[in-house]
């Protein structure tokens, strides 16, 4: 967990999981990234349910996604072991964020005996990601996810600050902002 306010605004860097981890991991977690305003996964999601897709082919852990990620594998034929709903719109709410998110995965988790699952989300939403699992008391690992941002960006996406790099910048600061609230409201 970071230890200061200045790692929590400024920490983006994050140690993936080596291959023997994955290959070991009991779950495969999926954080989902915006979903498309005509209801459809964007194409960050496709990414991280490619990545989720082949650390399953490595190893046939569980694949426990987030809906919008679901959605692709479901594409794919890859079986789900259980699904965090999301929000009507694909928006995150005050009621369904990355620590909901997060609480559904870990509660499962808990019941299916899964103890060293790995993590798939963007790599700026990652460390948000990994403290709140943390902080529920799930030891989570980073899959080496893609650093190449084009690839989750998307146009038609609900959230405007996801849709291209150009507009990356406020997203950047959405993101700093509500690290600071978890880390106000002890989620870090």
């Amino acid at each position: 967990m970071p230890a200061t306010l200045k790692e929590v605004v400024f920490n983006w860097n994050f140690t993936p999981a080596t291959p023997e981890q994955i290959g070991s991991a009991d779950g495969i977690l999926t954080q989902s990234w915006s979903r498309r305003a005509d209801g459809k996964p964007g194409r960050g999601n496709v990414e991280l349910a490619r990545i989720a897709a082949q650390m399953w082919k490595q190893n046939h852990a569980p694949i426990i996604p987030q809906e919008e990620v679901s959605w692709v594998l479901k594409e794919r034929n890859i079986p789900c072991a259980f699904v965090a709903g999301g929000s009507s719109d694909g928006r995150s709410t005050l009621a369904w964020d990355t620590w909901a998110v997060a609480k559904a995965h870990v509660g499962y988790c808990r019941e299916m005996r899964i103890r060293r699952p790995i993590l798939v989300a963007h790599p700026l939403h990652m460390n948000r990601a990994l403290w709140s699992y943390r902080r529920l008391g799930l030891d989570v690992l980073p899959a080496p996810v893609s650093w190449e941002l084009e690839k989750y960006q998307d146009p038609g996406l609900v959230h405007p600050g996801m849709q291209s790099m150009e507009v990356l910048p406020r997203w950047i600061l959405r993101e700093k902002i509500i690290r600071l609230g978890y880390w106000g409201f002890g989620r870090v």
